[in-house]
């Protein structure tokens, strides 16, 4: 599962950790760059991501950090390069992106993506470590800060998944559906519901989670659904 959004969807309105202004700021720099109008350390931006897009995300790495020798504390470059990190399984790497971000934050903040999303994306990577009582209070932070992000709701409903609090999940994972629907909340309240002994909802949920793309709901429907 991406509950990061570890990639950039440039056709979402939002994706987790990267907003589509962004998209347009990179395009605008992709054309104008060939224009000769931009200097090498913006180039370096656009290389960066270019890497990213075709998933060499350890040149991506090393571009952004190559940028940040001049610029250290721009905080956008320092998330570009967790979620670089959080695809080569860099998960201590990311967190520590994350946490020079909330360092930076209040004399260097974000422009042109949420705080609230380095606290999501900071809990999330714990989630991959499995270390989910150690990621919650940090979901907690990114709902105070904003509580309209579907996947801000979905991520403590994953957390809440597992650590068996599966009323709490439930009510997250109907909150992050109501505010978009998506096939990860479906996946994720199929398995609650399943937990909870609601076999045929949480077999529709994991049917409509297949619908919106996700393959391995078929693989829960086949062990669960029978």
């Amino acid at each position: 599962r991406a509950a990061i959004f570890n990639h950039f969807d440039w056709y979402n309105e939002t994706t987790f950790g990267f907003d589509f202004g962004v998209a347009i700021i990179f395009w605008y720099i992709l054309l104008s760059s060939k224009k000769g109008v931009f200097k090498s350390s913006e180039n370096l931006i656009q290389v960066a991501f270019k890497y990213y897009e075709e998933k060499d995300f350890a040149k991506s790495v090393a571009t952004f950090s190559k940028y940040l020798e001049n610029d250290k504390n721009n905080t956008d470059v320092i998330f570009y390069r967790a979620l670089a990190k959080t695809e080569l399984n860099d998960f201590y790497g990311a967190i520590s992106d994350y946490e020079k971000i909330i360092e930076l934050n209040s004399n260097y903040p974000l422009q042109y993506n949420k705080f609230a999303t380095v606290y999501n994306n900071k809990a999330y990577t714990l989630v991959r470590l499995k270390k989910f009582q150690e990621a919650l209070p940090f979901v907690e932070k990114a709902l105070e800060l904003d509580k309209t992000e579907w996947f801000i709701w979905d991520t403590r409903g994953e957390i809440y998944y597992h650590l068996a609090n599966y009323d709490k999940s439930l009510k997250d994972l109907n909150k992050a559906i109501e505010l978009k629907e998506n096939d990860n909340s479906y996946f994720l309240r199929g398995l609650v519901y399943i937990k909870l002994g609601q076999k045929e909802k949480g077999c529709k949920d994991l049917s409509k989670s297949g619908e919106l793309g996700n393959t391995e709901a078929y693989e829960k429907i086949k062990i669960n659904c029978k």
